[in-house]
């Protein structure tokens, strides 16, 4: 009974994605509703779920244009899965928190981030130094984007090793139940891994070319070559920092000339659904868990952004990651790890119930049952406010003051640029909640 209520102080019994819809809202009405929803989550910064509640609040404060306040809620979130490196990968809570989730459900267990979650905090993290024209700031969590890929992809084919040895010692055929969820292949794509995003390599390979890092620029256009391997625009940008001298191949700005760079991020990325799946027990028997799950069907159509000057296109933004993806690739990853707790789970409540029955009888086991029913709940918990996907496009202008205007999803507003010759200028356009939100960077 202590373990049943503590799961129950620590989860609400309403599905994150409800929770989170609040928050997408709040981005489609006001600067006070955000303020809102900001307020909102301060509150929640002290529970077990703190990591999460500060992704959705740096998220929500830097598409408000509060950018410090954002960079506060980003930082702590870093240091939070700073502190998950340094701790041992056992500690007596955690422990306590694991077994409570085998009678309850993986709520129980704080959230402790995704792979693709860490690497968009840093990415999010430089806008924001970049934001307040702290160049060297962005420069560093540029840095430890590419770093944290790294390691984050080594660490990950051992955490599969040892949910595979795990579900062996515990007798758990992980490829029978496995199978049931290859439509994530599908919604995944070609993704290799969940730490491929192509949108974040090609941020930062923009921004080293514009600060003459052409080296470092043409690592990143290049690891961004390798995940999107058909993009005429990566391979112009390519050619452009290896020196070509064929203008039209590789979109150099001609004398006089400035660019602009267009980085565009659209909609909200899929929330997770529950899936009921059914796990053979050692008796010949039957048990029902719950799996969090990805659908391929609701998910609306990406669009471009599409950009004119004086009602002439110029044209439509590519697009270089989906985060529906990348979420889909990275529960794919966990599978193992993920399905040998379900079904541990599912084993730990069957005996449960057993044991209750032949101690307490008939009222004891169904009180279990009812128990076993009330908690056997899917994790639906990720970051919600992730956009659809980040796509990006390069122009070059005459330079001046000039006025672009942006088109998607039927929604046309005007913005006012100041171009600089042999400078570049980035223009970052969120469309969420049927408006498009502009925010301009200089270099």
């Amino acid at each position: 009974m202590a373990c049943i209520l503590t799961a129950c102080v620590s989860t609400s019994f309403l599905g994150y994605p409800q929770v989170a819809a609040g928050y997408k809202r709040s981005l489609a009405q006001s600067s006070a509703a955000i303020d809102a929803s900001l307020a909102e989550l301060d509150e929640q910064f002290e529970d077990a779920d703190r990591l999460l509640y500060l992704m959705e609040s740096g998220r929500l404060a830097q598409l408000n244009s509060e950018f410090e306040r954002s960079q506060q809620s980003f930082s702590r979130a870093i240091a939070d899965f700073e502190q998950q490196d340094l701790q041992a990968k056992v500690s007596i809570g955690r422990s306590v928190r694991d077994g409570v989730s085998l009678i309850t459900n993986d709520t129980a267990i704080p959230y402790s981030g995704a792979g693709y979650e860490r690497l968009a905090i840093h990415h999010y993290q430089a806008l924001n130094y970049w934001a307040q024209n702290d160049l060297e700031g962005a420069a560093v969590e540029f840095r430890k984007l590419a770093l944290e890929q790294r390691i984050l992809a080594e660490a990950h084919e051992k955490e599969i090793a040892e949910a595979h040895s795990e579900a062996a010692k515990e007798s758990v055929d992980l490829s029978s139940i496995d199978n049931e969820f290859n439509g994530l292949d599908t919604l995944a794509g070609p993704l290799k891994s969940s730490f491929q995003n192509a949108y974040s390599f090609y941020t930062s390979a923009s921004f080293w070319e514009a600060q003459g890092d052409l080296n470092a620029a043409l690592v990143d256009y290049k690891k961004a070559l390798e995940i999107n391997p058909s993009s005429k625009m990566l391979k112009q940008d390519i050619r452009r920092v290896n020196g070509s001298d064929k203008r039209s191949a590789n979109n150099s700005p001609k004398a006089g000339q400035g660019t602009l760079v267009v980085l565009f991020e659209e909609g909200f990325v899929q929330s997770k659904e529950a899936f009921n799946l059914s796990v053979p027990t050692a008796n010949d028997g039957w048990l029902q868990i719950s799996m969090p799950f990805y659908s391929a069907s609701g998910v609306p159509p990406s669009v471009s952004l599409s950009l004119y000057q004086s009602q002439k296109l110029l044209g439509k933004t590519e697009s270089l990651a989906s985060y529906n993806a990348l979420a889909a690739k990275d529960l794919k990853e966990q599978l193992p790890s993920l399905l040998l707790r379900q079904t541990l789970r599912a084993y730990t409540k069957y005996e449960l119930q057993k044991q209750t029955g032949k101690q307490l009888g008939d009222l004891g086991q169904l009180a279990v049952n009812i128990v076993n029913l009330v908690t056997e709940r899917a994790d639906l918990r990720s970051w919600s406010t992730l956009p659809m996907t980040g796509q990006a496009q390069r122009f070059n202008l005459t330079p001046g003051r000039q006025t672009v205007t942006m088109k998607a999803h039927g929604v046309k507003l005007d913005t006012v640029l100041d171009i600089k010759a042999g400078k570049t200028q980035y223009l970052r356009v969120v469309y969420v909640g049927g408006k498009l939100i502009p925010q301009s960077f200089l270099l």
